[in-house]
Formats: C-alpha cells, sequence, structure tokens
C-alpha cells in the first residue's frame, strides 16, 4: 500500500474543508479494513463538492453518526463511528432502494 496514495487522499479529505478535525479520520490508516476505504476515495467525487449541511441532513434522516459543528459549517467527527461513516459517505458507499426506500450498505447490502 503506498504511502504517497493514503496521504494523496488524506490531503484531498482535509482540503475538501468539509470536516472541521480530521485526526479520527487519520486514526483509520491503522487498520486495514478501513485504510483501504480511505484509499478507495475518489478525489472527483461530486461529495466533495456537497455542502456539509446536506451531508448532515442525509445523516440525520438514515440516523448516521455525522453532525455538524456548532456554527453549522462544517461536518464534526468527534470518534472513529463517526470518523468510518465520513469515509463511508466519501465512497458513496450508500444505498437507497427506490422500492422500500429502505438505506443500504452497498459493500455487502447491509440494511443499515
Amino acid at each position: 500500500i503506498s504511502k504517497w496514495t493514503t496521504t494523496a487522499n488524506l490531503f484531498t479529505i482535509i482540503s475538501s474543508k468539509l470536516v472541521d478535525d480530521s485526526t479520527k479520520i487519520y486514526d483509520l490508516i491503522k487498520n486495514k479494513r478501513t485504510l483501504k476505504k480511505i484509499l478507495n476515495i475518489d478525489e472527483n467525487n461530486p461529495i466533495f463538492k456537497t455542502e456539509p449541511k446536506k451531508l448532515a441532513s442525509f445523516a440525520k434522516k438514515y440516523k448516521l453518526d455525522i453532525e455538524l459543528t456548532e456554527d453549522k459549517s462544517k461536518i464534526s467527527i468527534p470518534n472513529k463511528k463517526s470518523a468510518e461513516v465520513f469515509v463511508k459517505l466519501l465512497n458513496d458507499d450508500y444505498l437507497i432502494s427506490e422500492l422500500t426506500k429502505s438505506l443500504y450498505d452497498s459493500r455487502g447490502k447491509k440494511k443499515i
């Protein structure tokens, strides 16, 4: 696994200015499973251009562990679980069934 790729993907997250503190995301690179998810992040993903309020609204609707900072300008990542959810958002790993309107994790079609 390339240290350069990992650094580039972390830089993409930081430079997007979506999160207030990327420390918890950085901590995820210590685990192979979550490191792979960080490596899969596409720097051209439209989610990087999405307003934090819209991401937080999506997360709230589906009870995902993502919240806004107090001033509502960025996503707050206070813990590991929030960091993992945020990385999944960046990988566009959430899928909504048109038929049932249920939210699934697209990696294993696990109902959330």
